[in-house]
C-alpha cells in the first residue's frame, strides 16, 4: 500500500482545523490504519478537536489486544476519542463547543473497514469514484429526502451544519467491502467536496499522474474555486494483497 497526503489551509482561514494521522504498518490487532478529522470551523479550538481524538483513537486502537474483530476495535476506538473530547471540553472552558468529524479507515485480508462521524468522506476508485460513507449533515438528510439535487446539495448555505460530530456523543456508522489489487481509496474532508464535484474529481483520479501529484490538483482545484475551507485528501493506492497481520 502506498500513501499520499496532502492539507492546505485554503484561500479564507487563518488556521488549519484539519489532522490525519496514517500507517501501512501493524497497529495493535489492525493490519494499517488511516484517519481524516476536521475540526468544527466556528467553534473554539477545532485544531486541538482533530488532533486530540485522532490521537485518542490511536491510542485505543494501539492498546488493543487480538481477538476482536475489526469494527468492535475501532467502535470502542471511536468511543474513546469522543468520550476523552467530551471531558478535556468539560474542563477547560478554552474548550467549549469543540468538536470534529472523525474517519478511520482499516485493511485487513482483503476488506476494507471504514468508521465515520460527521461530513467528512471515503471515497472507492476503481474505474469510477464511489461515496462509501455516509454524510452527517442536514443537506444529506435533504437529499435523501429528495428535497435537493445532487448540485444543489453541493452549494447548499446549510451543508456545513453537521448532525453528529466527536465531542457531541456523536456514535460512528460503519462501512466493510472488499478491496483488491488496484483500487484506489480517497479520504477527503468538506474543504475538498464542497468545492469540487465528484464528476471532476473521479476525473483527476483517472489521469496518468503519481499520486502525489493527484492530491495537488485536488488541492490547487479546491482553492481555484474558492477555498473557502481547510483541505485535507489523502490517497491509498492498494498494491497487491494486504494480508492480516
Amino acid at each position: 500500500m502506498q500513501v499520499s497526503v496532502r492539507t492546505d489551509t485554503g484561500k479564507t482561514r487563518t488556521v488549519n482545523q484539519d489532522y490525519v494521522y496514517s500507517t501501512t504498518s501493524p497497529i495493535g490487532p489492525l493490519s494499517n490504519l488511516f484517519v481524516v478529522a476536521d475540526g468544527m470551523g466556528g467553534y473554539k479550538s477545532g485544531d486541538f478537536a482533530s488532533r486530540f481524538a485522532t490521537e485518542q483513537l490511536a491510542e485505543c486502537v494501539t492498546g488493543t489486544g487480538s481477538g476482536d474483530d475489526v469494527q468492535s476495535v475501532l467502535y470502542r476506538a471511536f468511543e474513546r476519542a469522543d468520550r476523552a473530547l467530551v471531558e478535556a471540553a468539560a474542563d477547560r472552558e478554552d474548550l467549549a463547543g469543540t468538536g470534529t468529524t472523525l474517519v478511520a479507515a482499516t485493511v485487513n485480508d482483503g476488506e476494507l473497514t471504514v468508521g465515520n462521524v460527521g461530513d467528512s468522506r471515503l471515497y472507492l476508485f476503481r474505474n469510477e469514484l464511489e461515496q462509501i460513507t455516509e454524510d452527517h449533515n442536514r443537506v444529506s438528510l435533504m437529499l435523501k429526502n429528495g428535497q435537493l439535487t445532487p448540485e444543489e446539495a453541493r452549494i447548499h448555505r446549510d451543508k456545513n451544519k453537521i448532525t453528529r460530530a466527536i465531542g457531541y456523543h456523536g456514535l460512528p456508522d460503519f462501512f466493510s467491502l472488499p478491496v483488491r489489487s488496484g483500487d484506489r481509496l480517497l479520504i477527503c474532508t468538506d474543504g475538498l467536496t464542497n468545492m469540487v464535484d465528484d464528476e471532476t474529481i473521479g476525473a483527476v483520479l483517472k489521469r496518468p499522474i503519481s499520486s502525489g501529484e493527484i492530491c495537488d490538483v485536488l488541492i490547487d482545484l479546491a482553492n481555484e474555486h474558492g477555498g473557502e475551507d481547510n483541505i485535507t485528501v489523502m490517497l491509498i493506492d492498494i498494491n497487491g494483497e494486504v494480508e492480516a497481520c
